[in-house]
């Protein structure tokens, strides 16, 4: 094994455990080291002594983690602005997605409205019903939501807006007599 290979094995956990401490995800700490351990290997020949490998190695995880968060504030400044006006503002013109979702938790505190809006909720498709459960009934937030669903907030903020409008509907077309 080649003196370079060695050295690159020693420094593997303690690049893996300062990115953990960093990032606070142990899968984002294992992407981070894979990529550092990359570039090392990539751009060995720009280190010029051999004794300043450990801290080499460490500045460009270091840089590896900054590159990180910039990619996810990013993302967030791109995302958030188009998620809030959705979330915020009326869906079709003129359903509040609050008034939905006030009015929904009313309805679950009468017990024949509840078994009504049980029903409802399993005529959806299962990513509706799925963001409702655990946004409305088990009262996680969105961000919750969409890490137990392993999708993005922005998809999670859609599909409960969403979910809302046609659980409504499928309520009350009960209530003015449907089938159950």
């Amino acid at each position: 094994m080649k003196a370079f290979e060695k050295d690159l094995i020693k420094i593997y956990n303690d690049v893996f455990y300062f990115a953990v401490s960093w990032v606070h995800d142990e899968d984002v700490a294992r992407d981070i080291t894979q990529s550092v351990m990359e570039s090392v290997c990539a751009n060995i020949k720009a280190l010029k002594k051999k004794e300043s490998f450990k801290a080499w190695v460490m500045k460009i995880t270091r840089n590896k983690i900054n590159e990180y968060y910039r990619g996810i504030r990013k993302f967030n400044e791109r995302y958030d602005d188009r998620a809030s006006e959705v979330i915020d503002g009326e869906i079709d013109g003129d359903i509040d997605i609050e008034d939905l979702k006030a009015d929904i938790l009313q309805k679950l505190v009468h017990e024949e409205d509840m078994i009504n809006i049980m029903v409802a909720l399993n005529r959806l498709e299962q990513k509706y019903q799925d963001v409702i459960r655990l946004n409305i009934i088990c009262e996680y937030d969105l961000i919750e939501t969409s890490k137990i669903l392993c999708v993005n907030v922005n998809t999670a903020r859609t599909w409960s807006a969403r979910g809302l409008v046609k659980l409504k509907a499928e309520f009350d077309s009960i209530d003015r007599g449907g089938q159950k």
